[in-house]
């Protein structure tokens, strides 16, 4: 956002402010207001030529809302088998860094929401955005993640409820918000798990507790965002309903 939309902190009309976010064009944004589609600070605005603060205003449109600071980047990564989850690697092993390398040379300050381990693929958050990375890394805020897991063995229907009640682990007690069997072939099972535990590995020593080693691990949904059919290596910009989700599941 320019310095004439308000960066300062001095009010802005909250049709300019809608309209160099990329929402709708002036005019549209007007008739977004007119007929009560926008909040502003949890009120809904009808009335044109409203000011407000673009830099700590909480603006909604249709209950989706809208980030003003233009700096900010909001990505998924599907980061492929054999990549190590952190920006550079001493050991000269291949890593998420590599992979935002362009962004990083452009001068884009990024960080990994989390960790995902070497053999894992999936759905890496990837931003700028401090208060909402430490947030959906914090346990407090429960965000789900949903994996899919390829294991040893035929799972019997007595796992889904141990994990759900949980089971001991060394460093103390973990349990899965849902779990379920997929597919069962050639001795192996295909098993989806959804939980809010954030502990290293978990998913892997929760399965291998209980019996089933992981042969092949997938993380498929982070909170709201979906992996979906996104290639291998690959980034995409979330959109302005995912980054909302976001914000919305840990109170910002």
């Amino acid at each position: 956002m320019t310095d004439s939309a308000g960066r300062d902190g001095a009010p802005v009309r909250l049709q300019k402010i809608l309209a160099q976010a990329g929402v709708a064009s002036r005019r549209a944004s007007e008739d977004l207001i007119f007929r009560g589609r926008v909040e502003v600070n949890g009120k809904t605005v009808r009335e044109m030529g409203v000011k407000v603060d673009p830099v700590t205003a909480v603006i909604r449109v249709d209950g989706t809302r809208i980030v003003l600071d233009d700096d900010l980047v909001y990505l998924v990564l599907n980061k492929p088998r054999g990549i190590h989850t952190t920006m550079s690697d001493d050991m000269g092993r291949p890593c998420v860094g590599d992979l935002l390398a362009d962004r990083v040379d452009a001068g884009q300050r990024l960080f990994h929401v989390g960790r995902l381990d070497a053999e894992t693929e999936g759905l890496l958050l990837v931003t700028n955005d401090g208060e909402l990375a430490h947030r959906l890394m914090h346990p407090s805020y429960r965000v789900s993640k949903t994996y899919l897991a390829t294991v040893n063995g035929v799972v019997g229907k007595n796992v889904s409820r141990r994990l759900r009640e949980g089971v001991e682990l060394e460093d103390g007690p973990a349990k899965v918000d849902q779990f379920s069997i997929l597919d069962t072939h050639d001795g192996r099972s295909l098993v989806k798990v959804v939980l809010h535990e954030g502990r290293k590995h978990i998913v892997r020593r929760l399965l291998d507790e209980v019996g089933h080693p992981v042969e092949s691990l997938v993380r498929t949904r982070f909170g709201a965002v979906a992996l979906g059919d996104q290639r291998a290596g690959s980034l995409r910009k979330l959109n302005r309903k995912e980054v909302s989700d976001l914000y919305e599941a840990v109170g910002l």
